[in-house]
């Protein structure tokens, strides 16, 4: 059985091509805890990025149930980039609380496990 990501229909729409590589400006992360999930809680993060130097310029949120093993790289000061945002199908592995692998291959600036990915919206910038 394989994992899907929800809504990536939207991005495919938005962007003509089945990719998210276009998407490579951290515009914003959010990590909450879910409280109904005591005693053991689990993580949701909000991750929007960005296109750049298209002729129309396109904001991404995506959203990650249940993450876990969250690292974060150098994000600092100026435009923040992620050059190769990977959501990888992990689901053959059988592992239990994981579905999804996230990570920036190309700077390791991200990476973590999580039960789902979904795309919330694709709006554009211009």
């Amino acid at each position: 059985m394989s994992a899907s990501i929800e809504g990536l229909a939207k991005a495919e729409a938005a962007t003509g091509k089945p990719s998210l590589h276009g998407f490579r400006l951290l515009s914003s992360l959010s990590l909450t805890r879910d409280e109904y999930d005591l005693p053991y809680p689990s993580y949701t993060l909000t991750l929007t990025v960005d296109t750049e130097h298209r002729s129309s310029n396109l904001r991404l949120r995506l959203r990650f149930t249940k993450v876990s093993n969250l690292k974060l790289g150098e994000l600092g000061s100026g435009h923040i980039q992620i050059i190769g945002l990977n959501i990888i199908d992990i689901s053959d592995r059988q592992w239990e609380s994981f579905r999804f692998e996230v990570e920036d291959y190309e700077d390791q600036r991200i990476h973590f496990f999580c039960w789902n990915a979904e795309v919330l919206d694709v709006t554009p910038l211009d």
